[in-house]
């Protein structure tokens, strides 16, 4: 029998939504414990889509689109095993990670260290073997509209719905419930952002949405097609209606689209603690890629030294989220979103700049 990469129902519970920020907010006040590490790894860069938003995406110059690389399993085993505190989930992320040589492996391993997995996929994941499926605890699929035409433009595969309808079914067959499915809104999918949720939720069985705005730095052309201020409230309209409609509350919309709320759970957000290894082996602390959250390379480095360096460097992280948050603060949040300061670099250059490196 293939092992099970859930200790319990109860377990999954805890994974599945664990890191949704409203449910958590509660607990926002008390200071005691340490928040488990929420460790993202990017395991592969190849992809079979060209999702325009996306740092892969048409809106890049050939030349910016980083070229197919891999993380190697051991780099991500090294720093697992080496960690100093217990690593319980982790989500695997690309490019396409079913497209990673080696996935059936890592995923595997995972599963023999008792490790709760999630894989984030457009739908090739039908080419891993049942087998494999079965040690996932959690699915995270995009889906961006009901329309095929849209939805494969936006995601620049003339075979994406048909895909992500394969993968539904092939889960279903595995007898897996816990999926969740993750829009990018733009302004092309807005126009049947009710109909799409009606389609996952009637015909798909879907309970679990998640709606995100489009990252702005990663977008390039393809950023105009952001979601207006003007636009916002009809968003948050259908959001609501479908909760009511639907009578579940497992619609997450996006920090994006949640402005005044944001900031009530910055204590909250403060302490949920972030890492990811990308496929190059850097080892990054907090949401953004870049040199100033660096902890190190684990081809190049020791392993525990990078621990202790992330520990370190935590410090840095939460400085600058109170930087973002006092600057909103003072914003007009109806023309600033929180993602503007978590990711452009501006912001963070503004912030070196007053606090050094």
């Amino acid at each position: 029998m293939a092992v099970q990469n859930v200790r319990s129902g109860e377990r999954a519970r805890d994974h599945t939504d664990g890191y949704n920020l409203a449910a958590r907010s509660a607990a926002a006040d008390q200071p005691a414990a340490k928040h488990p590490l929420d460790f993202r790894v990017y395991v592969t860069s190849r992809c079979n889509s060209r999702c325009r938003y996306c740092y892969r995406g048409l809106g890049l110059a050939p030349e910016q689109i980083p070229p197919r690389s891999d993380l190697p399993p051991e780099s991500l085993f090294a720093l697992i095993d080496s960690s100093p505190e217990p690593i319980e989930s982790i989500k695997l992320s690309g490019g396409e990670p079913s497209f990673h040589p080696e996935i059936g492996t890592i995923i595997d391993e995972l599963a023999e260290r008792e490790i709760f997995t999630e894989l984030y996929s457009n739908g090739a994941l039908t080419r891993l073997p049942g087998r494999v499926l079965d040690k996932v605890g959690k699915f995270n699929l995009s889906f961006d509209s009901l329309n095929s035409g849209t939805n494969d433009h936006i995601r620049g595969d003339r075979h994406a719905s048909r895909a992500f309808d394969n993968a539904i079914k092939r889960l279903r067959e595995l007898d897996k419930d816990v999926i969740e499915v993750q829009i990018t809104l733009s302004r092309a999918s807005l126009t049947d952002l009710d109909a799409t949720i009606e389609y996952l939720v009637e015909e798909l069985g879907i309970d679990r949405i998640k709606i995100s705005d489009i990252v702005e730095e990663y977008a390039g052309q393809y950023t105009g097609q952001r979601v207006g201020q003007d636009d916002l409230a009809h968003v948050l309209e259908i959001i609501e209606e479908s909760r009511e409609k639907y009578h579940f509350t497992k619609i997450i919309r996006s920090t994006s689209f949640d402005r005044i709320r944001y900031l009530s759970l910055h204590r909250n957000i403060r302490h949920l603690r972030s890492a990811f290894i990308n496929q190059k082996s850097d080892l990054y602390i907090f949401i953004a890629e870049h040199d100033y959250f660096k902890v190190g390379n684990v081809e190049e480095n020791s392993v525990e030294n990078m621990w202790s360096e992330f520990a370190r460097m935590e410090s840095k992280a939460e400085k600058f989220m109170d930087y973002c948050f006092s600057k909103l603060k003072k914003s007009d949040l109806r023309y600033v979103t929180p993602t503007e300061y978590l990711y452009d670099r501006k912001y963070l250059t503004e912030f070196i700049a007053d606090y050094g490196a």
